[in-house]
């Protein structure tokens, strides 16, 4: 009689263990898929905002409010979007993100500088 309760017992555990590995499995596909492409948004922004801030440099467009504005707005967005900077690194690596990050923010506070220069 024992044996069989325990038998019975045995087989409703494993079956639980069986149905977290697959829930664990199936959070971490969608954890990744996430971690991904909030690490190529952050780039791909970033790519926009300097090219938002190269444009906004021209002759024809420099004092444009409405890009100033929006330049504005997307370095809000940035930050945000940086604030999810645990998630992004679970895929990529921190180091990988860090050195992409630092590399654009150089390319970008140089266009800052430039940019600060013709205004005086």
């Amino acid at each position: 009689m024992w044996f069989w309760i325990l038998l019975a017992t045995s087989l409703i555990l494993l079956s639980a263990l069986c149905v977290v590995i697959w829930y664990v499995k199936q959070v971490m596909k969608k954890l990744w898929f996430v971690s991904r492409n909030i690490g190529d948004l952050l780039i791909e922004t970033r790519y926009f905002k300097e090219h938002l801030s190269m444009v906004y440099g021209l002759e024809s467009y420099y004092g444009d409010e409405t890009l100033e504005h929006l330049l504005t707005h997307v370095g809000g967005f940035l930050e945000q979007i940086e604030k999810f900077e645990e998630v992004y690194s679970i895929v990529d690596g921190e180091l990988e993100i860090m050195e992409i990050i630092e590399s654009e923010e150089g390319l970008v506070d140089e266009e800052d500088s430039e940019q600060e220069y013709k205004e005086e």
